[in-house]
């Protein structure tokens, strides 16, 4: 998958889509495998249901909730990322990646937009919405994410963290192994791998016990290392 630059025009987002069909989805983070998916819902188009909407979206302890104004023109572009026209949920995601940091709680509640580009084949909107909003906050704010209640948050920051080579991310990855979603724990251990060059036999799959031992084990090599904790690169 090539590093998109959604905030160029619709275009960008379509060319990943086509991308995507062509190589079978076989970008690392974006293909739906299954039991591994994080359903979501549009948007209520009513009143009262969507002021509900909005007072339960989550917002972490850095990030200020818009302005009414704003905040139902970012729900109407999530909305429109379950469009069944192309062009219309490629131009949402161009918006919503224009607004920034401050649309994340918004997609995280609403959960993956999921399209299908081939028959049984289908790519992460909602992520490739995310992960570029994401790629430019503060380090400081990926780690707010990473702890987000939301599991598509925390999915695309588990990627973006790998992706940064910032080795401060290694604690909430480290965390997030224990996360109660596989893919979290999939993309979490692939960061890990990449940041800290060491790998324990983790499974993401395993038991319970089996990830917990793995993931002690993990924690325990990275404290006897403080000079890699000390070290981004």
């Amino acid at each position: 998958m090539p590093n998109l630059r959604f905030r160029t025009s619709a275009a960008a987002l379509l060319v990943a889509l086509a991308v995507s069909a062509l190589a079978g989805c076989t970008a690392a983070g974006h293909r739906d495998e299954s039991g591994l998916s994080i359903a979501g819902a549009p948007p209520s188009k009513s009143g009262g249901d969507r002021a509900r909407e909005l007072e339960e979206v989550v917002f972490p302890v850095h990030l200020p909730r818009p302005e009414i104004g704003k905040e139902q023109f970012i729900i109407d572009a999530v909305a429109r990322l379950w469009a069944e026209d192309i062009g219309t949920y490629a131009r949402a995601g161009n918006d919503l990646v224009g607004i920034g940091p401050g649309a994340v709680p918004y997609l995280g509640y609403f959960g993956e937009v999921k399209k299908e580009v081939a028959p049984g084949q289908h790519v992460n909107i909602t992520g490739l919405v995310l992960e570029p909003i994401l790629a430019k906050v503060q380090p400081e704010e990926l780690d707010e994410f990473l702890k987000s209640p939301y599991p598509a948050v925390r999915l695309a920051s588990a990627r973006v963290a790998g992706k940064s080579e910032r080795k401060q991310h290694v604690d909430s990855l480290l965390v997030l192994l224990n996360d109660n979603r596989e893919s979290v724990r999939r993309a979490s251990v692939a960061s890990l791998r990449r940041l800290t060059r060491h790998f324990v036999g983790y499974r993401p799959s395993g038991s319970d016990r089996e990830r917990n031992d793995a993931a002690n084990r993990w924690r325990v090599w990275w404290a006897g290392h403080p000079a890699d904790a000390a070290s981004d690169a």
